[in-house]
């Protein structure tokens, strides 16, 4: 089974076969220390920018997918914030493991309308930009867990979904649309389809917009018109290409 492949806007976007298995295989080393080096670029990065804060995170070693069923397996690991936020300057191979969301919803007409944010200037990545999601990493598993099941990320990303853009994953329905790889950002996004049970008009009194500078729910119909508009993250524009949303 070969999986569709595209690549757009410096990304990779990989097809997940519809049943195939997702899981995050977590190995059991600890998080290393910064080195010296490390610990000077972050100072002085953090100083530039006091958002910036050194959490865990979970990074990518591996990507792994069964030419005979479609199954995913990511291997990875735990790591800390501040060794992803000093690349390029400190190349150490660090890869952000993170899910997206292409969040859905219709109106009272039946028509789909999809999620769209746009990034606060001060982010690490594409600042001012727009993008499918809400996206971030995912919370690392408490010490002794080594497996994180599709379940699991969806549970993490419904955290940051609420989080995000104040919306809730209740009920919606989930399955696992693709695997994003942008070398550029140094991070590997599994991209979640999420359909949200409520009508439009429901979510969008309730909805916020915490993270993000400005959001829109967007006619799937008449994405690629709003795109032309306005500018989207590389990622984004690759997972459009792919659901065949842009050209």
């Amino acid at each position: 089974m070969q999986p569709a492949r595209l690549t757009r806007s410096g990304c990779e976007v990989t097809g997940i076969a519809r049943g195939a298995r997702v899981r995050v295989l977590m190995a059991a080393r600890a998080a290393p220390e910064p080195d010296e080096r490390t610990a000077r670029e972050w100072a002085q990065r953090a100083a530039n920018n006091p958002r910036l804060f050194d959490g865990a995170i979970v990074a990518v070693d591996s990507i792994e997918i069964s030419s005979s069923n479609g199954d995913v397996t990511i291997g990875a690991r735990h790591d800390r914030y501040q060794r992803l936020a000093v690349q390029p300057m400190i190349d150490n191979g660090v890869r952000l493991l993170a899910a997206r969301g292409v969040v859905s919803a219709r109106d009272r007409r039946g028509v789909e309308h999809v999620f769209v944010g746009q990034r606060d200037a001060r982010t690490l990545a594409y600042g001012e930009m727009w993008e499918l999601g809400p996206s971030g990493g995912i919370q690392p598993p408490r010490a002794g867990v080594r497996e994180l099941s599709f379940a699991d990320l969806v549970a993490l990303y419904g955290l940051e979904l609420r989080e995000e853009a104040g919306l809730e994953i209740a009920r919606a329905r989930c399955e696992p649309l693709a695997i994003c790889d942008d070398v550029a950002a140094r991070g590997v996004d599994v991209v979640i389809r999420l359909s949200l049970a409520s009508d439009l008009e429901a979510i969008e009194r309730s909805s916020r917009d915490w993270e993000y500078s400005a959001v829109r729910w967007v006619a799937v119909r008449e994405f690629a018109q709003f795109a032309e508009g306005v500018k989207f993250s590389p990622p984004s524009v690759a997972i459009a290409a792919m659901l065949g949303w842009v050209r």
